[in-house]
């Protein structure tokens, strides 16, 4: 009985279950057309396709390589395929898994937050103030197989506590790489999905991710890289 009144006496009453932030977010960025539909965007000169239905899909990236040539990659269900000037490349099974692993990993960040609700652990990190809103602050383990990274990846999300959008997102590429703190900015609604572009900056000191926003707030990152989505579509899946 006494051990059961401490367990009570102990538990936040106020502190919300960050699996349902997470759903209060997919729902406020559009998560059921990311589920199933066709997506494309171009960033950094290099344009991605996705085409999802349910579980089924399929992720392409289309780029110019160095001597001009028509790059084309393929992910999906089935397995990895490489294309220059619409001839399949045969490459090493190491540099078959870090090319799609690449692909992957680039079109999970640029969606987020979809996906974010197949993390391993979704654990409730507080809330914090950041440019005078309030946010729930959480942190994401996902399995490889989800993020495409290869390997599992932590990530730190801040969810706004009013709109339930994802403003700022913490992540670290690489085990000794430095940590990054992504600002979005620019979000449109596009078919129903929200979109957003991101102000990155990065340090090489090992903060931990959560700390991350102090460091922004007191001003203490060089200046950001910034990544733009642009000739974003959004549309349902064609009729067969």
């Amino acid at each position: 009985m006494l051990s059961a009144l401490l367990f009570l006496f102990s538990c936040d009453p106020t502190e919300p279950d960050p699996k349902q932030v997470v759903e209060n977010a997919l729902k406020a960025h559009g998560h059921a057309g990311y589920q199933q539909g066709v997506i494309s965007f171009r960033t950094g000169g290099v344009q991605y396709r996705v085409l999802r239905h349910e579980d089924a899909f399929v992720y392409g990236r289309t780029f110019k390589g160095h001597s001009g040539q028509r790059v084309h990659d393929v992910v999906q269900n089935s397995g990895f395929t490489r294309t220059v000037n619409d001839q399949e490349v045969k490459m090493s099974q190491e540099m078959t898994e870090e090319v799609a692993s690449s692909v992957s990993k680039e079109i999970f960040l640029a969606l987020l937050p979809f996906n974010l609700n197949n993390a391993s652990e979704i654990d409730y990190e507080g809330n914090t103030e950041l440019k005078g809103e309030m946010y729930h602050k959480i942190r994401f383990r996902m399995p490889p197989e989800k993020n495409g990274a290869g390997e599992e990846m932590e990530l730190v999300g801040w969810f706004h506590e009013r709109t339930h959008m994802l403003d700022y997102i913490a992540y670290a590429p690489e085990k000794e790489g430095a940590v990054q703190f992504w600002e979005a900015k620019n979000p449109r609604m596009v078919g129903g999905i929200r979109f957003q572009d991101y102000n990155i900056y990065a340090t090489t000191h090992r903060i931990s991710l959560e700390r991350l926003d102090n460091t922004f707030e007191l001003g203490r990152f060089n200046e950001p890289q910034e990544i733009t989505l642009e000739e974003v579509k959004a549309s349902d899946l064609p009729s067969l």
